[in-house]
């Protein structure tokens, strides 16, 4: 993290055991101790909102980086970092300490609890890192299947797998804020072709799936309400929430979007349901990802949710970035920051027919798009430079008959 490789945060804790917490926190104090209620394992922060004070010691430097650290978690979940105001007895302490490059207590514990930054780790992306403790994300180079993906044996002392806290094991993320920094022994030695940095080395913020993570631990609703399943775990009402928004095949079958780890990236595709695959585009190839690095996208509350949120395909050129729902990032440096978003599009395939397909989308650094998106059409990888993307924004119409019917009740019952 930053110039500093190390989060201190004790596996013990990691693990969830806020009963240690507790009592390390407590330890020693025999004054002004209020006993504090200790619930269960995975505690959250209720509605996402992390009551928080910022001790005096640090600078406005380090108050810069704690905000911009914040700002990602505004911009890409519903988390909501508010002040600490009287009364509030559950909030995080952001305070630095020398001794360590990260250190935080993880998930709510009940009472003040601490995030730290030190030596020379005080910075946004360290932040970023114990702030996701505190709201319970773990380790993702400590997860339980990480001998899928790194590389230990030539370590003589490995890291602690752990499963924390989080929505079913789905697509193991390289790009993890969470994650290590790897080609070493404490993040590993990536197996997967392709991949060469892992965590802060290959993302600015939060990884796409860090955010999605975070919206689903906390049932993050309007444009976050969108889940993408692994497709190992699907249940049936999972597939109610499947929406194609018109797209079959020839045949009349469904086509849905999916995500799926090749190599070292996260691309969108189409979801093939009798086989469990995704059928994904890169370059002029085509290939059937299996299940188990595959992920299906779904709607729970339908394409217009009931707080107005709507999902729909619009045209690219004309959409705004920060509405459109993102697929994945990459882990290499020659692609640093470049993230894939799902696009949608009818191919011609010669005598004039035509077919539909899903594909996927580059844009750099949040600002600088690709001028065409890459499909999989006839096991072949073909780019158009005609297609949409999925949006999410509020319908106006739900809204002002919102306020209408609103307005009625109150009239009617005054």
């Amino acid at each position: 993290l930053g110039k500093c490789s190390s989060c201190e945060t004790p596996d013990e804790w990691l693990a969830g055991n806020t009963e240690i917490q507790v009592a390390d926190r407590d330890q020693g104090q025999t004054e002004n101790n209020i006993a504090q209620e200790v619930s269960n394992r995975w505690s959250t922060w209720p509605n996402g909102v992390v009551k928080y004070t910022i001790h005096s010691s640090l600078t406005l430097e380090d108050t810069s980086e704690i905000l911009k650290a914040f700002d990602e978690y505004h911009k890409k979940t519903c988390i909501r970092f508010e002040p600490w105001q009287e009364g509030d007895t559950d909030f995080v302490s952001i305070e630095v300490d020398e001794n360590v490059c990260g250190f935080a207590n993880v998930c709510k514990i009940g009472g003040p609890q601490v995030v730290m930054f030190g030596k020379d780790c005080r910075n946004m992306k360290t932040m970023i890192h114990q702030l996701g403790h505190a709201l319970c994300l773990g380790h993702e180079h400590q997860r339980p299947d990480r001998d899928s993906y790194l590389n230990f044996s030539s370590c003589s002392n490995n890291p602690k797998k752990i499963r924390s806290f989080r929505r079913p094991m789905g697509l193991y993320d390289y790009n993890s804020q969470m994650h290590a920094q790897c080609n070493s022994c404490k993040g590993g030695f990536p197996s997967r072709e392709g991949v060469n940095i892992c965590g802060p080395d290959a993302t600015p913020g939060l990884s796409v799936l860090d955010s999605d993570n975070i919206n689903y631990i906390y049932n993050c609703q309007g444009c976050h309400r969108h889940r993408w399943i692994p497709a190992v775990a699907l249940l049936n009402e999972d597939f109610v929430n499947m929406h194609n928004f018109g797209y079959e095949t020839q045949e009349g079958n469904p086509i849905n979007t999916c995500r799926a780890l090749y190599g070292s990236t996260i691309l969108s595709g189409m979801y093939n349901h009798s086989q469990n695959t995704c059928y994904i585009a890169d370059g002029d190839a085509a290939f059937e990802i299996e299940e188990k690095f595959v992920e299906v996208l779904t709607f729970p509350g339908g394409l217009l949710g009931e707080d107005c949120s709507e999902y729909k395909l619009v045209n690219r050129r004309t959409a705004p970035l920060n509405s459109l729902i993102r697929a994945g990032n990459i882990a290499n440096d020659v692609m640093y920051d470049w993230t894939s978003y799902p696009s949608y599009s009818s191919l011609s395939v010669g005598n004039g027919e035509r077919v539909k397909s899903i594909g996927k989308w580059w844009v750099l650094n949040e600002r600088h798009v690709a001028n065409t998106a890459n499909f999989a059409v006839e096991k072949m990888g073909t780019r158009s430079s005609e297609f949409e993307v999925l949006s999410c924004s509020f319908n106006e119409m739900c809204m002002i008959k919102k306020i209408f019917d609103s307005e009625n009740y109150v009239h009617e019952n005054y």
